[in-house]
């Protein structure tokens, strides 16, 4: 319920651009780079069901949220 431009959520946009950040890295470092792609692929289709994974409501407000803070 927040709003993404909200203190709070520029907070949790900032954690998350540090952490897909560190994932990339390691992705990349280590020669998995199509990998990351295939995986990130499959998010911008709405393709990932998995429970721990963020929904589309979620990775759609970090979305706002990264933007908003900018």
């Amino acid at each position: 319920d927040l709003d993404p431009a909200s203190p709070e959520a520029g907070a949790l946009a900032e954690r998350w651009n540090a952490l897909r950040t560190k994932m990339f890295a390691a992705y990349n470092d280590h020669g998995f780079g199509d990998l990351l792609e295939a995986v990130g692929e499959k998010y911008r289709n709405n393709q990932i069901t998995d429970e721990r994974s963020p929904s589309p409501a979620v990775r759609e407000f970090i979305s706002k949220a990264i933007a908003a803070h900018q």
